[in-house]
């Protein structure tokens, strides 16, 4: 399934517009500061989402309940 994800948006976005997007939806989840590095370092993007995948499976469910709520989507749930 991921694979088949990078190759839809490997078509339609360059590696470049495909890392800038990763990086800025990355930033708004403090579990994911990991990524800094990978990003720092050049990294392909399906190398860094592969660690971002890893690193959602090991973030407790608590934390992840947490950062749902940082969803632009789901911001007017905090504040109803």
């Amino acid at each position: 399934m991921y694979r088949q994800w990078y190759a839809t948006w490997n078509e339609i976005l360059s590696e470049y517009d495909q890392r800038e997007l990763t990086r800025r939806w990355a930033a708004r989840f403090p579990s994911l500061d990991s990524l800094d590095f990978l990003f720092r370092c050049a990294e392909p993007v399906w190398v860094i989402e592969m660690n971002l995948r890893e690193i959602v499976r090991e973030t407790p469910e608590p934390v992840r309940a947490l950062e749902r709520l940082f969803v632009p989507n789901k911001l007017g749930c905090i504040t109803d």
